[in-house]
């Protein structure tokens, strides 16, 4: 969602004094989280410091097109004997909160809560939150907190989404269903649609429901079986590319060549793979081959998803500042762009304690999320790239 030129700050001056000493001995670290919400509906953004201070100061700035602030609360790690006040001046887009506790405590953990209702108007798509920080020391000398975590809101729906971006369904055949080793359904490209949202394991009150239904609602991802969605199990490398196949609408792969001895002809995902792999999407691993049944992980997900942004020369605009994660380090060299670009873009989101996890597996619920997003993302004004 693309930034207001005019944005409104929400500031929490939490007043308190931790440490004697100057400011320069001390340091402290302050993240916000990723919340989503239905329009109509509150989300609650939880502030969280780690480290040492003196006095506090919270800015978080908002796009007030999406988001309307409601209140300030102390979080369930404010110290004992803290005292917030908070004004209210909404004409200046504008809360502060001020404690006058004065403790000797290291805090660790959420200080603040701020809760907005999120407009009914509000488009689908990701609204970034920027954490603006400033810590008072006794001495009157001022040092700013590392921000490790901005924040988000990502606005989804409750109900039938109408369609962001029109995806021809696919048509349906012969049905067919694949089996794992396990013997569980996976998803298959040739069932037909239901009339209704057939899948009882995703409640209307599940984060991923608004997302699980648009990639539903327009034929691009299908169930593990006639009533299942199994929102919490990892992907394959095979159903990731299917669905971008079908989000192109299958073009005919006939003709070309299959590049991966693992690729059997006549597999569901095979003329997607072909497709995939002629348009330098996927790229396989260094012994030649490419998985199609492996379980994907994030990072081979976030760079899948940024080279197909590169071959439809379609990508949103950046919707919240860079974020280095705790565990960077171990983003492997190939997927490092295409992780900072997917992140800034608001498409992937980070996990608790600043991880992006980019080894851990992504789930169908995850991936359903992250393309609602994306068509959100260019539907409110997404450039091709240059």
């Amino acid at each position: 969602m693309k930034k207001k030129s005019l944005s409104c700050a929400l500031s929490l001056a939490l007043l308190l004094a931790l440490l004697t000493g100057a400011a320069s001995a001390a340091s402290a670290t302050l993240s916000a989280a990723d919340v989503q919400a239905n329009p109509g509906n509150t989300a609650t953004v939880d502030v969280s410091l780690d480290g040492v201070t003196s006095g506090l100061q919270i800015t978080l700035e908002y796009d007030p097109e999406v988001l309307t602030p409601e209140k300030i609360e102390a979080g369930p790690q404010c110290p004992d004997g803290w005292m917030v006040e908070t004004s209210v001046d909404l004409t200046m887009g504008r809360f502060v909160a001020v404690s006058n506790a004065l403790t000797n405590e290291t805090i660790s953990g959420v200080v603040a809560r701020y809760t907005y209702k999120v407009n009914a108007d509000a488009a689908l798509g990701s609204s970034p939150l920027k954490v603006v920080t400033a810590i008072l020391s006794d001495d009157g000398a001022d040092f700013v907190a590392t921000v490790s975590s901005h924040g988000s809101v990502t606005v989804v729906s409750g109900s039938p989404v109408t369609p962001v971006t029109p995806v021809t369904p696919v048509t349906p055949s012969t049905p067919s269903t694949p089996s794992t080793p396990s013997g569980e359904s996976v998803e298959d490209p040739t069932t037909p649609l239901a009339s209704l949202f057939p899948f009882t394991d995703v409640a209307e009150d599940d984060w991923f429901y608004g997302d699980v239904y648009y990639m539903w609602e327009n034929g691009l991802m299908n169930g593990t079986s006639d009533t299942l969605f199994s929102p919490g199990r990892t992907l394959t490398r095979g159903m990731v590319v299917t669905v971008l196949y079908r989000m192109e609408s299958e073009p005919d792969a006939d003709g070309l060549g299959q590049p991966f001895p693992d690729v059997a002809e006549g597999i569901w995902y095979t003329d997607a793979i072909k497709w995939a792999a002629d348009k330098k999407i996927v790229l396989g691993y260094g012994n030649g081959n490419f998985g199609p049944d492996d379980d994907i992980t994030r990072e081979q997900t976030a760079a899948i998803l940024y080279r197909y942004q590169q071959f439809t020369e379609k990508a949103p605009p950046n919707a919240v500042e860079e974020i280095t994660f705790a565990d960077a380090g171990a983003i492997s060299d190939y997927a490092k762009e295409p992780v900072g670009a997917l992140v800034t873009q608001g498409i992937i989101n980070g996990k608790p304690n600043n991880r992006f996890d980019p080894q851990g597996g992504a789930t169908r619920a995850e991936f359903a999320a992250m393309l609602h997003r994306y068509a959100a993302a260019l539907a409110v004004g997404g450039d091709a790239l240059s």
